[in-house]
Order: C-alpha cells, then structure tokens, then sequence
C-alpha cells in the first residue's frame, strides 16, 4: 500500500476504522469479568447521583479514576439503546484511532511519509491491538494522553518544533489528565521514557528547558483537585486511604492481584507481539550491541528505542502485572523494529510485511459475519436471552461462576454463586430454581439436575423438573 502524503495516510486508517472495526464494535457481546462490572458501576453512580466515588455492590471501588465512567454515565442516561457500542466507540475506539494518528504524525516527522504510514498502519492492524481497542477498558484512552505527552515532548527535543510554554504546559497536562482516566501510569510512562531519552543521550540538563518543576507542579495540581472533590465525599478519606494504599502504593510493591514474577512480561511479549516478535528480537539484539554508540543513533532510534526500554523495566518492577499494561510501550516497539527493518534495505521482507498487513486486514473483515456465531456459541447473549424470559418467580443462583452476579440489570435478578456442592448449596434449590454454570463445570452437576439450555461456554440447569425450551 503507497499514499503520496499524510493526509492520503489519515484517510485510509480512517477509513479501516469506520468500515472494519465500527461494525466489529457493533457486534460483540460484553465481557461478564470487566465489561458487565463496569456496567454495574455505571448504574450505581447514576443510581446514587455521586460521579466521583466508585462502588461496585455497595462496596468501595477504587480501583480505578472516576473520568472513563463519565463517559460510561453519559451513555446510559442519554442513549440507553446503544449505550455499549458507543461507549466502546468513544471510549476505546476513537481514542485508538487518535493514537494511530498521533504516532503517524510523529513518525513522519522522523522518515519519509510513506515509511511512516507503514509503521502505523502496523499498529493499526496488529492483533492483540486491534483486541484490546475493541473492549471497553480505560488503556486505551489513557494511552492517548500518554502519547500526547511524548509527541510533545519529542518534537521540542529533536528541535522539530519550536519550545514554547503552551507545548510545555500541555504535556505535563496530558499525564495529569490521563492519571485521572487510569491512574499513575499516565505520569509514569512518558516521565520514565523521558529521563531514560535524556540519560542514554547525555542530557539531563534539558529538564530545566522543559519547566520539570512547574510541569510537577501542574500534575499535583490536577490531581489535587480531585483529591480535593473527594474530600468533600461523606466516604471520601476512607476511598483516599484505599486509592492511595490498596491501588497505588499495593499495586507496585504487593499487588493485591495480578501479581506475576519479574519476567512475566518477557514470556507474554512474544505472542502479543506477533507477526513482529522475529524482527522485534533482532533489532534489540542489535541496539543493545550498540548502545555505547547512543549518541551516533539517528533521532527516531533514539526515541523509539527508550520509548520501550525504561517504561518496560518500570513495568516489570511492579508488582501487580498485565499485558494489557504495556499498551503505551507498542508505538515505541513497533518504531524501533522497523528501524532494524529499513535498515535492512530488503525490499523483500518489506513486501512480506505489507503482505501479512493485508492477510491481517482481510482476517478482520472476514470476523464481521463471524461474530453472531461466535455469540450465539461463546458468549453469554443466548443465556441472557433465555433468563430475560423466564417466570418472575423463578430464582436463579451460580455454580463456581462468581462474575454471574454482573448480569444483575441485565436479567433483574440478584444472582448468588456458590462454589461447592453442599448442604447451603441444596438447600437453596428449588423447583423454580435455575442455576447457571461455565460449561467446564458442568459435569459436577449429578444425575439430579437437568440441563434445560446451554450453548459451548455456558450451561443452565434445573433440578429435576426440566424447562421446555
């Protein structure tokens, strides 16, 4: 694929977005684990009329910033209908399209259009991208005020633009920003992928050319503010106390969950990096051999390579881990591989790139009439389908599926799980009982029980008496 100028490039990313991934987006089911949880927070923010304290069944949720669920909030209240489409469309969607945009105008700034358009459309097309842009989560959208931040501050630094302190100031306002959409990782990464530009290129000194402490200061203050508006919450010191200890300070030192080892991120990389992971290796074994010679290394090796390098050991510190957090990292990967690419001068391995970006682009059209099936197979929308209409008097409870208790305003039910077979478990079934499992778990269910409908994850049954379908 060769366009002749940027906006030529914009149109065709915009163009994948609006007839590839809209319908795409249109067509998948939620997610029980995250995406049904966020539904219930959204509900009990609108419920309670409090848009700054998260409660997921009327405990404390401060696991994440108020901002995403703003947007979340506004979509229920005013379009019930296409409340989750458009919230993934607008909260993780456009968000990853302005990314792309984003990284497309920096690297441009560094190669020819035509080889900036190739990295970017790379992201644009990568697999596990295109699956974490497609579900409702707040990395996307923190990962665009991340990038704003770094686009700043990197076209002040390699001279391409002019400093001025509206650029300054609005860098360090994207990371305070972008604290309130996910938490600290918004200031971290691109702080972290800065000081490591600056000490690899021998100047620290240019911290004093971009205000670091007024830029501080900024960031407190944004995030004050909200502090501040807690305060003012009837639960607010107690939801600091646990923002603060729980979700900042336990997350990196002792994660309450998602705890992994120091190399977690070096076995995940690999396939999260596919079809690029061969490429990827090489070019780090390359820069590393040659590191001593940091200074010799052209504007976009620079940057790209620091990009990942300091943000990726930051993150393998952490306690608490997830591939989904090296998100903002995947710019700076995809540049520095394709600086080893081009630096290859194969145009053959360049073709078999843009022949795998076309398989790619042709794979995610093909999933678009895939998708009912999927659904109808894998997700829970028949199961909710088939609960919708069951008898008011009806009692539904779970087996070994703690997350069944989302489906709470999908369903109207108020959905108990229990985890073991025992004496509370039979004691709670009834002849109008209905008790719903993952298909894994079926099987433990005995001769006394009958399944009355089910699809390839899922499994409803009933005691004894089974329901006509």
């Amino acid at each position: 694929m060769s366009i002749k100028n940027k906006k030529q490039g914009i149109f065709i990313i915009g163009l994948i977005y609006l007839f590839i991934f809209i319908p795409i987006i249109f067509m998948r089911y939620p997610d029980i684990k995250n995406e049904f949880k966020y539904f219930i927070i959204s509900q009990d923010m609108i419920d309670r009329g409090n848009y700054l304290i998260l409660k997921y069944f009327g405990n404390l949720y401060p696991d994440k910033p108020p901002l995403y669920f703003w947007i979340l909030v506004f979509f229920k209240k005013y379009f019930i209908n296409l409340f989750y489409p458009l919230s993934l469309i607008f909260g993780s969607l456009v968000p990853s399209f302005l990314t792309n945009i984003i990284a497309f105008n920096l690297f441009s700034k560094f190669l020819e259009v035509k080889k900036a358009f190739l990295v970017s459309i790379t992201l644009v097309v990568f697999p596990y991208l295109i699956g974490t842009s497609s579900i409702l989560r707040m990395d996307s959208l923190m990962n665009v005020f991340i990038i704003s931040s770094l686009y700043l501050f990197y076209i002040m630094y390699f001279k391409v633009e002019k400093i001025t302190n509206l650029k300054i100031n609005f860098m360090y306002i994207f990371m305070g920003v972008g604290a309130l959409v996910k938490g600290g990782a918004a200031i971290a990464v691109p702080m972290v992928a800065i000081l490591t530009l600056l000490i690899f290129d021998k100047n620290i000194r240019f911290l004093k050319e971009i205000k670091l402490l007024r830029g501080l200061l900024i960031i407190v203050s944004i995030i004050s503010l909200w502090m501040i508006a807690l305060l003012l919450q009837t639960e607010g010191l107690e939801y600091i106390k646990l923002l603060l200890g729980q979700e900042t300070i336990g997350r990196a030192l002792k994660s309450k969950s998602h705890a992994r080892p120091f190399y977690y991120y070096f076995k995940i990389m690999p396939l999260t990096l596919l079809p690029l992971t061969p490429f990827f290796i090489l070019s780090l074994i390359k820069y590393f051999r040659n590191i001593r010679f940091f200074e010799t290394w052209n504007n976009l090796e620079k940057l790209s390579f620091t990009w990942f390098l300091g943000p990726f050991i930051f993150f393998s510190l952490m306690s608490g881990k997830l591939d989904i957090y090296l998100i903002p990292l995947y710019p700076g990967i995809v540049a520095i591989t394709y600086c080893y690419i081009f630096g290859l001068n194969n145009n053959k391995i360049i073709t078999s790139i843009k022949f795998i970006i076309g398989v790619l682009l042709v794979f995610c059209i093909t999933v678009i009439p895939i998708l009912p099936i999927y659904n109808s197979s894998y997700t829970l929308k028949p199961i909710v389908r088939y609960l919708q209409n069951v008898p008011r008097d009806t009692d539904i409870i779970s087996y070994k599926f703690p997350e069944s208790k989302n489906l709470k305003d999908e369903i109207h039910y108020d959905i108990r799980n229990f985890e073991q077979l025992n004496d509370e478990f039979n004691n709670s079934v009834g002849d109008n009982t209905l008790i719903i499992t993952r298909d894994k778990y079926k099987n433990n269910l005995d001769h006394n029980f009958t399944e009355v409908f089910f699809n390839d994850k899922y499994s409803i049954f009933k005691k004894n008496n089974p329901i006509s379908l």
